[in-house]
């Protein structure tokens, strides 16, 4: 995702772990609703928010009652 970062907060596989997305001026955003759907101007490549990553059984959660909607 170009022009888009990741911020990860406590230990991974903790309750208390979650990702924060930034924009390229590091602003804080919702990965939802900030990251357009189209990844490319011919619109055939897409963003997309994956709970459960591949190989895995553990499920990540989207925090709604967070403004920045964080994983």
């Amino acid at each position: 995702m170009a022009g888009y970062s990741v911020e990860e907060r406590a230990a991974p596989h903790s309750l208390e772990y979650r990702l924060f997305f930034k924009d390229a001026t590091g602003r804080y955003i919702s990965p939802f609703h900030d990251i357009p759907i189209y990844a490319d101007a011919g619109k055939d490549v897409f963003n997309m928010v994956v709970e459960v990553p591949r190989w895995t059984n553990a499920k990540m959660e989207v925090t709604i009652t967070v403004p920045s909607r964080s994983v």
